[in-house]
């Protein structure tokens, strides 16, 4: 009879790779019972069956997977689900990760585990407010203002978030490497709390490269930034394109690929310095998404949005700050 209720309420539609993908609507329940309570039995099914349990992202599925990811975490560490459960935005954190594995409920509970263990191993990069993540304070602030990374709220053809990178602003020595990090978590934390789609859709990540020499080159924040994006910080990673590498790019591309998994090693495109340079990047963001110095008309003022962010946090940004300046 169980059974039977359950293949009523939902259909149950194979999709590619073993899994389960649910669509839930129980003509005979009641309106406000139908999608909480058919959402759970369904992911019962699906896990008796062995498939991966994804729920659809609608409001009743939201908080089914929500209520799972917790309840999961609680089975697999006490400590864990109640360092979780005790955040004050708790279910926008776990969102991030139910998102960036596609409301995969079990890789969502691995992702979240990963995070906190990195983060045990490294605390300074992680705080306890704003998903996780410390609030701006000096030290942060004078990494920030580098801006080795930065959002300017743009997108490419395919909805996804543009994020630029400037590893010629890296300064090998005059900040430790998880402090670094801690800025470019910042950085993206603040711009996924700010942006929905960009949650759903993932991000496009351009490196502006030329410029970079090395000396810029910080092999331990490497073996920090480069595995934490892709296998613990949530974010979907949809494009990594670097964008005029010097020759150097020959001598440090070997040292980072192999912190890279092979699935974001596949969707890295580099283009060199060429007469179709801009034609080709064209190919893959609009002129409007194109920093002015690759060729585009995209003019952005990272130090407006940090002093933004400074604001939120009620950090009082010192007066006699460098503006665009301390960039080369």
């Amino acid at each position: 009879h169980f059974f039977g209720f359950c293949c009523s309420c939902a259909a149950l539609k194979g999709s590619g790779g073993g899994v389960l993908s649910l669509e839930v609507n129980p003509p005979f329940l009641p309106f406000e019972f139908r999608g909480s309570l058919c959402v759970c039995v369904c992911a019962c099914v699906q896990m008796s069956l062995g498939a991966p349990v994804v729920i659809p992202e609608t409001p009743a599925g939201t908080q089914a997977a929500l209520r799972q990811v917790l309840e999961a975490l609680r089975q697999r560490s006490p400590a864990l689900g109640a360092a979780v459960s005790s955040m004050a935005d708790s279910e926008a954190f776990l969102l991030l990760f139910l998102r960036s594995r596609k409301f995969d409920v079990g890789r969502a509970v691995d992702h979240v585990t990963r995070f906190f263990d990195f983060a045990g191993k490294h605390p300074q990069a992680v705080g306890g407010s704003g998903f996780g993540l410390r609030l701006m304070d000096s030290a942060l602030y004078s990494v920030l203002r580098l801006g080795i990374f930065q959002v300017p709220g743009v997108r490419d053809y395919h909805g996804r978030a543009v994020i630029l990178m400037y590893p010629r602003h890296t300064q090998p020595g005059a900040f430790p490497a998880e402090l670094v990090l801690a800025a470019v978590w910042y950085t993206l934390s603040r711009a996924l709390r700010e942006d929905e789609q960009a949650q759903r859709c993932g991000v496009v990540i351009v490196n502006v490269a030329q410029g970079v020499s090395i000396q810029n080159f910080d092999r331990k924040l490497v073996g920090l930034l480069a595995p934490s994006l892709t296998n613990v910080f949530p974010l979907r990673v949809g494009q990594i394109i670097i964008c005029r590498p010097p020759s150097v790019f020959r001598v440090v591309w070997p040292v980072i690929s192999v912190f890279l998994k092979e699935k974001l090693r596949s969707r890295v495109t580099v283009l060199p310095e060429s007469i179709n340079f801009l034609p080709r990047l064209v190919n893959f963001l609009p002129l409007t998404s194109i920093p002015a110095e690759l060729g585009g008309s995209l003019v952005h003022d990272h130090m407006a949005w940090v002093g933004r962010q400074a604001l939120a946090d009620g950090f009082p940004v010192p007066e006699s700050t460098p503006t665009q300046e301390i960039w080369v």
